[in-house]
């Protein structure tokens, strides 16, 4: 609905709040709640709106109320609405108290709404697959509720926990199982596909599937590419180079500083993982491609945080878990990662181990531990997403004071 700048349904509180309190009640000690009927100076922010059917009781009450609140006139306005916006996307008339975005928002939204979210192909074994990025508001919405804790009458927007979903969404079925390898490499969580896996980018992050199960999914995180002895694979301000190995078995992974300093010198077989506790990251190497002297033609690395280069990820996910437990997303604290509950999760079936399905999603889901109140008055008031993806919050209150 659309509202004046004070909202009718608070007429009877106040009315109430004048009968006890009409001595103290005035602009200034209205101040404890910005953003709702007093500007950031303290000057009133308020009208009285009197329909043209009104008791002649209630106008003069209205008259009251008004003046012993400093209000010298009592004149009509036209309506004004609350702004929000999601990037590009803004909404000028969302309902200030319990309008929820979704009433006013696409959901899912796509890149057709919102050029931040992408739709393309991804490349896997000479063939390309379909996919687009989506996402998913949930239960988002405004307040300037007086009696919540953590509102108090500013007007907020509350982000409950595990209502906003970023997705990446297969649009054509992959059979991972198909074109695998060999017959111990089938790209099921069992048996990990790690010479071909499928490449995929999230939220401005690489990711490497290479094992698909009943609702999980196993993926390589980090820096991934390509190193031999001239090109490295950068994670943070270390620098990984391959000088030497044997063709699909193992290689000789140099680790340098920013200054070019070998700092450590590892050995890691192909579908291994080592940690350089030097530097502090952890060196998986997927692939090797070496001609028979041991020369390195290029060595397939994730190069990462200790403990979350390789990690399997289900229909739930948290932020509290650590370890190989841990499904944050890669370097968040507020976002975890999961496969989507059915029947969108990977493998539904015994008959689609290894296999991705139309419509079978990913998921990154905001899941702060506690209820977030964004108030409009907050310096930044709004839920930014990950890698400047998007962001979702107030776009003032765009209201017409002109009078009329």
């Amino acid at each position: 609905m659309k509202f004046e700048k004070i909202i009718a349904s608070f007429m009877a509180a106040i009315t109430t709040l004048m009968t006890l309190a009409l001595p103290v009640l005035s602009a200034s000690n209205l101040g404890g709640y910005p953003g709702f009927l007093v500007n950031a100076d303290g000057t009133p922010n308020y009208y009285f709106v009197v329909g043209s059917k009104a008791d002649p009781a209630d106008i003069v009450a209205a008259i009251d109320i008004a003046s012993r609140l400093g209000q010298s006139s009592v004149t009509s306005a036209s309506t004004g609405t609350l702004g929000a916006g999601i990037n590009g996307i803004e909404k000028n008339d969302i309902d200030v108290n319990y309008g929820n975005l979704t009433d006013k928002f696409p959901n899912p939204i796509r890149s057709f709404h919102y050029s931040g979210m992408k739709q393309g192909q991804i490349s896997w074994r000479s063939n390309n697959y379909d996919y687009h990025e989506d996402l998913q508001l949930g239960n988002v919405y405004f307040s300037h509720d007086f009696g919540t804790s953590g509102i108090n009458g500013t007007e907020t927007m509350v982000v409950q926990t595990n209502q906003v979903k970023y997705e990446y969404v297969f649009d054509k079925a992959l059979n991972f199982t198909d074109l695998a390898t060999t017959a111990k490499n089938t790209g099921t969580t069992s048996s990990l596909e790690y010479t071909y896996p499928i490449k995929i980018t999230m939220l401005g992050k690489d990711f490497l599937i290479v094992g698909l199960g009943s609702g999980q999914v196993v993926m390589l995180s980090g820096t991934v590419g390509t190193a031999d002895a001239t090109t490295p694979v950068q994670y943070g301000s270390y620098y990984a180079y391959s000088t030497q190995g044997a063709d699909d078995s193992w290689a000789k992974v140099i680790i340098k500083d920013a200054a070019g300093n070998t700092v450590d010198t590892l050995i890691v077989n192909q579908g291994d993982t080592k940690t350089s506790t030097v530097a502090n990251v952890d060196v998986r190497v997927t692939d090797v491609r070496a001609l028979q002297d041991g020369t390195v033609v290029g060595t397939d690395l994730v190069v990462g945080p200790v403990g979350s280069t390789q990690k399997t990820y289900t229909t739930s996910c948290d932020i509290t878990s650590t370890g190989t437990s841990d499904t944050k997303f890669p370097g968040e604290t507020e976002w975890c990662l999961q496969v989507a509950p059915s029947p969108n999760n990977f493998a539904s079936s015994s008959t689609t181990v290894g296999q991705i399905a139309v419509g079978d999603k990913l998921q990154v889901v905001y899941k702060p531990s506690t209820t977030k109140y964004i108030k409009m008055t907050d310096s930044s008031p709004k839920l930014t997403m990950l890698n400047s993806y998007g962001e979702i919050g107030f776009e003032g209150w765009n209201y017409n004071s002109s009078l009329h």
